[in-house]
Formats: structure tokens, sequence, C-alpha cells
């Protein structure tokens, strides 16, 4: 008679995790199988999830009651800090990266992606009023930002390359937008995204909407409001990455 046992363990770089008298320090799925005195067999399978150095920690933040802190940030063109009346309190808390032209703000301080190759980013967000061009972008470039992109280029850097995921609000003539899309490389252009979503209205709202992003070992997957809608879309990036969120009309 045999029986079976699952075990889930998760482990942190460069820490390691003894099973079955072996040193284990990569992620997998191990097997073991015990032998009792009257000859019963137990398999006990364990999965092991090691992640990288800095695995839990926050690495950049933009946050603060009642002004928000831009410490360790740069504000480029329109950004600024103010209160834009989307929320339920009159403070200075709310990044404002345009109104009408082009903004962006980025982490001064790059991360190594080769010592950190997972890593998660969650933001709110609210685009509204105007005609609905042109959208936003998140944004991980390879060095900082030196002129941006106006207009369809939602305010991304022109310089560098690196990986956007894009909230595009108006068609160029490449989608059914409102569009969320992933983008990888040099100077963004929303016909070449590698994984796109359209028809999303929703995103384009007088209400804050909220963004997360799980990026592991090459895999971006996107969720808009806790729903996934790209899943593990493949884009490598080793390189530093400075990351940074930008805006255009």
């Amino acid at each position: 008679v045999s029986q079976s046992r699952y075990h889930s363990e998760d482990v942190c770089a460069p820490n390691s995790y003894s099973f079955n008298g072996q040193t284990l320090t990569t992620s997998g799925t191990y097997l073991d199988t015990l032998t009792n005195s009257v000859g019963c067999d137990s398999i006990i399978t364990l999965n092991l999830t090691v992640h990288g150095q800095g695995y839990g920690q926050v690495f950049a933040r933009l946050q603060g009651e009642p002004q928000m802190s831009t410490t360790g940030w740069a504000l480029y063109n329109d950004a600024q800090i103010g209160d834009s009346g989307g929320d339920a309190d009159l403070n200075n808390n709310e990044l404002i990266l345009t109104t009408n032209g082009l903004g962006a703000a980025f982490f001064n301080q790059p991360l190594d992606l080769s010592a950190h190759p997972s890593w998660q980013a969650e933001f709110d967000f609210r685009i509204f009023d105007g005609s609905g061009a042109d959208g936003l972008a998140f944004c991980v470039m390879n060095q900082p930002p030196g002129s941006f992109i106006g207009g369809g280029g939602v305010g991304i850097p022109y310089n560098g390359n690196g990986l956007m995921v894009v909230f595009d609000q108006y068609d160029n003539g490449c989608g059914t937008n409102p569009e969320l899309q992933v983008y990888l490389g040099n100077a963004y252009n929303e016909c070449s995204a590698l994984a796109k979503v359209g028809s999303l209205g929703f995103i384009r709202s007088s209400t804050y909407q909220s963004a997360r992003l799980d990026y592991d070992n090459g895999y971006l997957s996107a969720f808009l409001d806790g729903s996934l809608y790209i899943d593990r879309v493949f884009v490598p990036i080793t390189q530093q990455g400075y990351f940074g969120l930008t805006a255009a009309t």
C-alpha cells in the first residue's frame, strides 16, 4: 500500500532547501519514497519555489498623505503632484502626468534585472475628459529617459530599449481601442505590440482603475481590477531597468 503526501516550500536566493539528502537551489518538483517497517511506501512530493534576491521587498514607491512624496523620482514635462478631483479628498496626493500634452515620472535608481528576474508593479490610474487620445504607459527602460514621444507615442522615451505596457486610448490604425498592449524594444509602435487586448472601454473612466503587472523570469502577466487580461507573454529583459509612468494626449 502506498500513501502520497504533497508539500510546498518557498525560499529566497541565495538560500537553499534540504530534501532527500539533496541541497536544492532551483524551483521544481522533487520526489522521495520512504518505506516503513512493514513494507508500506510513502511518496512525498515537494513543490519548491526559489525566488530571486529581494523577493518581497519594495523597490520604488509613490505615495503619501496629505502630500505625495516624490523622493527618489524625477518628474518630466507636464508631470506634477496635485489634486485632480478623482478621489474623496482635496489633498495633493495624486500624480498628474498631463492634462494636455505629455508627462512622465521615472525612478532615478535602476534595478538590476539579471539579479531580480521576478517583480511586481501595482498602481491605480484614471484616464478621463478630452477626446480620449492618447494614453498611459508603464515602462522599464535600459537607460534614464531623455526625449519623449508625444501623441500616439504615449509619452514613452525615445531613447533606449525596454518593456512597455500601454493603455492605448486612440486607434492609430492598428486595433480596437481602448487597448491594453505589451511592447518590447525601442520607440513604441502600437502596430508591433507583442500582445494586446482590445475593446476595453472601462479603462477610460472618471473613477480609478487598478493595474497589476507580474513579471516572472521573462514572462509578463497583466491584471486590471483583479482580472487577468494578458497571460504570460514572453518579454525577456535582463539589463538594468528604470521604472516609470508616461502619458500623452
